[in-house]
């Protein structure tokens, strides 16, 4: 097995986590609430949805050049996941005619498919004599402490906030200036936009909490509502783990242009208040 193919395995992996994540915590309302022309599978579920089929294809790859001395080792890798592909399956089982409604560009369901498959082809290669099946409608639910049921299952909302609340206030009196330069660009500038506010210590809270807390969906929704088309959530994320710096340089020197010429005119105007005595 390469280091490519071991790489592609893992995408997978975490293609799936983030998505059953999402899926089984946020309100179905919101997630409604995302979908557009641009995003039918929301904002949220897009790239997950469109990145599916090609991860998984990655992922059957690697399995099929494990090696002996190796097998062991992705067995149990590999097999940790069910578990996590169960929750979602069964998540799915309860909540379906909910989400029946995002039909035909149902995440969802679409998602649902593809879980059930990797399950399938997880239990192809490392079979289990007492396999643990997703709870079948004719199946009575086993006993569980409702309230533990309840912490467990409860849908989270997602925080909305506006690009502005990311900022200083050093940022914030720049952001008519942003709006105006940063209009209808690709999205990788607006992850390096990102970079710069942060280098000049203008956002708020700087970019490692922002990763720590995972904040990045936030933030990625802030800058859908104040630019538009800014690519994917997954694209952000993945581009905002380390800056070129030959990149980042134009950027940090446009916003510390920006802020020179706004605290210029501020001097320019000072001039000419009149002062009362």
């Amino acid at each position: 097995m390469t280091p490519e193919q071991e790489q592609q395995g893992g995408k997978y992996i975490d293609l799936l986590n983030d998505f059953i994540d999402i899926a089984t915590r946020w309100d179905v309302k919101a997630i409604r609430g995302s979908v557009n022309d641009q995003f039918r599978f929301s904002i949220d579920f897009d790239w997950h949805v469109k990145n599916a089929t090609k991860y998984q294809a990655g992922f059957i790859q690697a399995l099929t050049h494990i090696p002996d001395d190796n097998w062991k080792a992705w067995e149990k890798k590999t097999r940790s996941i069910l578990p996590m592909l169960d929750f979602y399956l069964n998540w799915y089982h309860d909540h379906e005619s909910e989400v029946k409604d995002f039909d035909p560009y149902n995440p969802y369901r679409l998602m649902n498919d593809h879980i059930k498959g990797t399950k399938e082809i997880i239990l192809q290669y490392f079979p289990d004599p007492i396999e643990t099946s997703v709870r079948k409608k004719e199946t009575p639910p086993p006993e569980v402490n409702e309230n533990s049921k309840q912490k467990h299952r409860k849908a989270k909302e997602p925080t909305f906030y506006t690009f502005d609340s990311f900022l200083m206030d050093d940022g914030k009196a720049l952001l008519p200036s942003i709006r105006e330069e940063y209009k209808s660009k690709d999205p990788i500038d607006y992850a390096y936009l990102i970079f710069a506010l942060d280098t000049l210590n203008m956002l708020l809270p700087p970019l490692k909490v922002l990763q720590k807390k995972r904040k990045i969906s936030e933030l990625h929704r802030a800058l859908i509502t104040e630019f538009g088309k800014v690519g994917t959530r997954q694209n952000l994320a993945s581009t905002l783990i380390k800056p070129d710096p030959e990149t980042l340089k134009p950027h940090t020197d446009k916003l510390s242009g920006l802020a020179n010429d706004l605290r210029k005119k501020k001097q320019v105007n000072s001039k000419y208040v009149i002062h009362y005595h």
